[in-house]
């Protein structure tokens, strides 16, 4: 077994040690020597992989959120999409709590919006090969940021005012925003082929 995937395999470890401790008790009260303890390996070890617990936890994180991202690639309905990010997002909770406490929240829109990008590009990709269209390769990479950043602003209005911002609300208006401006861009881009 090569190097690099021995080191995963010790991070997914400790990862699956620090997921199992917090369903346990709070973030905060979680010891490097919890996490050694539950994994069988020393506090050398996990130093050698992970600067502190709040590293491990953003890599943890970054593990699950880029999992999700990978079983969404095929969706291209943003309602669905919107679904199932704020499924995890209310089944991770207290994941995303620590992380904003730990990291930072522009740290968290970094993390979110990066894995969001990638899926961005392969549904526009989809809808391009869909409709026999292409963007121009600039405009592509905007409207994929432009859309990544909306999701992720979105989804971090909604975490921090869940009281005040209803998910079913949330999610009505990103589908009627993407529903029109999506196939509003085809329409012109096909206009704009057609007359030429």
């Amino acid at each position: 077994m090569k190097y690099s995937e021995t080191s995963y395999l010790m991070k997914k470890r400790l990862a699956e040690a620090l997921e199992t401790l917090l369903a346990q008790k709070p973030f905060p009260e979680i010891t490097v020597r919890d996490i050694v303890e539950k994994c069988g390996v020393n506090r050398k070890t996990f130093y050698y992989h992970f600067a502190d617990i709040h590293a491990l936890l953003c890599w943890l994180f970054h593990e699950r959120f880029s999992a999700l991202m990978q079983t969404q690639h095929e969706r291209t309905d943003y309602e669905l999409l919107a679904n199932g990010i704020m499924d995890y997002v209310e089944q991770n909770e207290t994941m995303f709590l620590h992380l904003v406490d730990t990291v930072g929240e522009n740290s968290l829109k970094c993390a979110l919006r990066e894995d969001i990008r990638h899926l961005q590009n392969r549904i526009i990709g989809g809808i391009e090969t869909c409709y026999a269209v292409s963007f121009e390769e600039n405009f592509r990479e905007f409207l994929v940021n432009f859309l990544s950043d909306a999701l992720v602003g979105c989804l971090m209005d909604w975490i921090r005012g869940q009281e005040y911002r209803k998910r079913e609300t949330t999610i009505l208006y990103l589908r009627d925003i993407f529903r029109a401006a999506i196939p509003g861009l085809i329409n012109q881009k096909i206009h704009l082929k057609n007359e030429k």
